[in-house]
């Protein structure tokens, strides 16, 4: 049995990066057992991967609000890991927390290498270091992360998440009306965008389109912002959700919708875009947001293949 350990603490797009990653080793690998080091906040993401057989949970996000304490709540959780021999033990984040990890547990370290990691100092933890370039797309970095270490074959062209299996098995309609969803939230005020172009475009779907608009939350900021853009628009069609949906929920919501629409403004789409397809494509680029006539225009199109 070849066990396998993949350190991605976090976030939601980094961490469903991983998963074609998963597939390919899950597939080339026979009698391999795959366990993921992941934030505690994001463990519920892992519900969807049934390829994994361990979540071991940290929380790290938890410990960063006492620094003072940091330190012994690390040492204390490595101590009392109750599995800690590997035979490949991954970072596919490639920062120095996530490095610093490998070495709570036994086994030799695989990372990126100088020219490929993100921070340089995570190099230091490793002890086999992989050069593969930056100017990918960041699923096919992943894989081509796995595929070095592992040395098998793949194809590049057809990434498979393996979610299709979960929602075969799991799914359940939230709503029984179809809907597009706007994901208007980031992480990062910078990365926002305009409100008057998320107007337009809703305007646009629901005067020409027989689609309800959902704009989901992450916290009761951003619902205000939801709030607002609900407001500037005359139409029972938009819906604001009473509560926050779990991460399990969303992805229920994500799977039943129509179209999704999501907004990143700020980071190179050649990296961390969405796997381009026939009804998957990436608009815009680092710092130059597309216009509501773009991405309608984008709309129209994909709607209508």
């Amino acid at each position: 049995m070849t066990r396998v350990l993949i350190i991605r603490l976090s976030s939601i797009g980094d961490i469903i990066h991983t998963f074609p990653m998963i597939e390919d080793i899950k597939l080339n690998i026979e009698n391999c057992l795959i366990d993921w080091v992941i934030d505690e906040s994001f463990e519920d993401l892992l519900k969807f991967n049934e390829n994994i057989h361990k979540v071991v949970s940290i929380p790290f996000r938890q410990w960063k609000k006492n620094k003072f304490t940091f330190i012994h709540n690390f040492i204390k959780w490595c101590k009392n890991l109750d599995f800690k021999k590997y035979d490949f033990i991954i970072d596919s984040q490639g920062l120095v927390k996530s490095a610093v990890i490998t070495r709570c547990f036994d086994g030799p370290t695989y990372g990126y290498g100088i020219s490929s990691v993100r921070e340089k100092f995570a190099c230091v933890f490793y002890k086999n270091k992989i050069n593969i370039g930056k100017n990918f797309l960041a699923v096919t970095k992943n894989r081509l992360l796995a595929r070095e270490i592992f040395e098998y074959s793949i194809s590049l062209k057809v990434a498979n998440f393996g979610l299709e299996r979960f929602f075969i098995n799991k799914f359940s309609r939230l709503f029984d009306f179809s809907y597009v969803i706007v994901f208007h939230a980031t992480s990062q005020t910078n990365k926002k965008y305009m409100v008057r172009e998320w107007v337009a475009i809703i305007n646009h779907i629901i005067k020409l389109y027989k689609f309800n608009v959902i704009l989901p939350y992450g916290s009761p900021k951003e619902r205000e912002e939801s709030l607002v853009i609900k407001s500037k628009i005359d139409s029972e069609k938009i819906l604001v959700p009473e509560k926050m949906y779990s991460f399990v929920e969303l992805q229920h919501l994500i799977y039943g919708a129509s179209v999704v629409l999501g907004v990143d403004t700020c980071t190179n789409p050649n990296k961390t875009g969405v796997v381009e397809s026939e009804v998957a494509k990436n608009i815009g680029n680092t710092n130059k947001a597309p216009s509501s006539i773009e991405v309608i225009t984008l709309f129209d199109k994909l709607i209508n293949i």
